[in-house]
């Protein structure tokens, strides 16, 4: 989840965490090629019906296998080469979203048909970090913070709500949480999120979640990765634009907004927000 300023653009909007392809960190592990493979399947590069198909042989065609590679290539916006180069292995080796990259419908497409039917919906937390620093407090404020920037493009509304039944529920888990993508540990998979209506969103709780500068040296912002996962549960898909808030991987940003082309695709689903601004010509002439 890469982010970046997109400055000329008039409607500066959130990118979050999964910074697609803006060089690559050479300071980051790189998997083998055996958990390349794994991953390539987990994020469905690998259709499913292929593995199965190659399961009795115990062999995968090297022109799938490469076609896997390349897919995973274009959605992080490095050379494609098809082949486990050392570009490629340490970009899977990142920390990221547990969303899936690839739908049925190809790598790059960035939402469907899931929406929520209506514009005023509430969420409340289940389950707060029984490891991080945050207090309940401050984790609950950086979810309203992240929804306020989906809100701000849309005419969506969010509202924190303690009854027992909300449309969205948050909570952190480590491992087998209770649904069937558990977790793998720390510095992988940070978090997932379901498309509407759904309404889950699952946090990694053996992730150190911190915010703001401290989280840039020594963990992961919940902030952003937030952002990020509420773009799912909101309809949103990956994305392999620059810049964008919906990319798979984490990076750091101290100054988070969503990218245009994330703006332009939420608007797509819910249209704009209908807050005006008032208008201030009148200061700016003094």
């Amino acid at each position: 989840m890469d982010i970046n300023k997109q400055a000329p653009f008039s409607l500066l909007v959130f990118c979050i965490v999964v910074t697609i392809g803006n060089g690559f960190d050479t300071t980051s592990n790189m998997l083998t090629e055996s958990e390349a493979m794994n991953y390539l399947e987990k994020f469905n590069y690998l259709n499913e019906t292929v593995v199965k198909a190659a399961l009795p042989t115990g062999v995968m065609p090297v022109s799938i296998v490469e076609g896997a590679i390349s897919k995973f290539q274009e959605m992080f916006n490095i050379p494609i080469t098809g082949k486990f180069d050392e570009e490629t292995l340490r970009k899977m080796a990142l920390p990221r979203c547990g969303v899936k990259d690839v739908t049925d419908n190809g790598p790059a497409k960035r939402y469907g048909k899931q929406v929520w039917p209506k514009k005023a919906l509430s969420w409340k937390i289940t389950g707060y970090s029984k490891t991080s620093t945050l207090n309940q407090f401050e984790q609950r404020d950086a979810m309203r913070r992240a929804f306020d920037i989906w809100a701000k493009q849309t005419p969506l509304r969010f509202e924190y709500k303690e009854g027992d039944i909300t449309d969205m529920s948050i909570k952190f888990g480590s491992r087998y949480h209770g649904d069937s993508q558990p977790f793998d540990g720390p510095g992988k998979v940070l978090a997932h999120a379901t498309l509407p209506t759904d309404g889950n969103i699952h946090f990694d709780d053996e992730e150190k979640w911190l915010l703001g500068a401290k989280a840039e040296k020594e963990g992961h912002d919940l902030y952003i990765v937030a952002a990020h996962e509420f773009g799912h549960a909101l309809g949103l898909e990956h994305s392999n634009v620059r810049g964008s808030l919906m990319a798979p991987t984490y990076t750091y940003s101290s100054n988070l907004i969503l990218n245009w082309n994330d703006v332009l695709d939420i608007q797509g689903l819910y249209g704009r927000s209908s807050f005006k601004r008032k208008n201030t010509w009148w200061f700016l002439r003094k």
